[in-house]
């Protein structure tokens, strides 16, 4: 099995922050309480995109989005909120859907 690198990039990943193209819109991040998912979550509130940051880890999950809610610009204030939901379980999902 060979491992061939994909062509696809994402042109403005790095210039995600630099335009209001984005603003106010509304992310959701699935996982967002820790690791990559942490990462994307911080990433899009500093592109002044709402963040719905969904994950089974309640206080991490509040102190995320926290953490977010202070760094946003008093200016340009952001709704970031924390949901629980375990996305394995249907039921769960289901429900946050």
């Amino acid at each position: 099995m060979s491992y061939t690198k994909s062509k696809t990039t994402l042109k403005n990943a790095t210039s995600l922050g630099n335009n209001n193209q984005f603003a106010h819109r509304t992310a959701i991040v699935i996982g967002g309480t820790s690791g990559i998912g942490q990462g994307i979550a911080e990433r899009l509130a500093r592109a002044k995109i709402n963040v719905v940051v969904v994950g089974r880890n309640i206080k991490a999950g509040e102190a995320i989005v926290q953490r977010m809610k202070e760094a946003s610009s008093k200016e340009f204030p952001l709704n970031h909120r924390f949901v629980q939901c375990d996305a394995q379980y249907i039921s769960n999902s289901k429900s946050f859907a």
